[in-house]
């Protein structure tokens, strides 16, 4: 059910992207960061890891990084940090180090939304240009 999924996100943002542009970058990211959330380790099988590491690469293009918020609010969210913990402390516990997850766990730090809750700090922490892909790319 998970890889059928995230298949047809896939299929939708590739065949007809139209279709779903409305929805915030963020919130599909923060869709697909709860898949690390389920079952402890179903990230790790074959299918379900191919699906995520595909959808990281179409997401981590420049034009859709040009999209990225995830300051805006996410539709069904309380909050981004307490899920983003959840995430955190999954990877702790389950990842093995795993650099897919890891990759995704990049992306909002790339905002520096976990460090802070007010725009005026973290201000001394650089900003990449650079999509965590490359990270991505240098483990693989």
């Amino acid at each position: 059910m998970v890889t059928t999924t995230l298949q047809t996100l896939f299929l939708l943002e590739r065949l007809r992207p139209n279709a779903i542009r409305e929805l915030p970058l963020g919130a599909k990211l923060a869709r697909l960061l709860c898949v690390f959330l389920i079952d402890g380790e179903l990230f790790l099988e074959k299918d379900v890891h191919n699906a995520l590491s595909v959808l990281l690469r179409l997401y981590c293009t420049s034009e859709m990084q040009d999209r990225l918020d995830f300051s805006s609010p996410i539709p069904g969210l309380v909050s981004f940090y307490d899920l983003y913990s959840s995430v955190a402390a999954q990877f702790a516990a389950v990842s093995y180090g795993d650099p897919l997850f890891s990759s995704y766990l990049i992306l909002p730090l790339q905002q520096r939304l976990v460090f802070c809750s007010d725009a005026a700090c973290g201000t001394n922490i650089p900003q990449s240009s650079e999509c965590s892909l490359s990270l991505f790319n240098r483990w693989a």
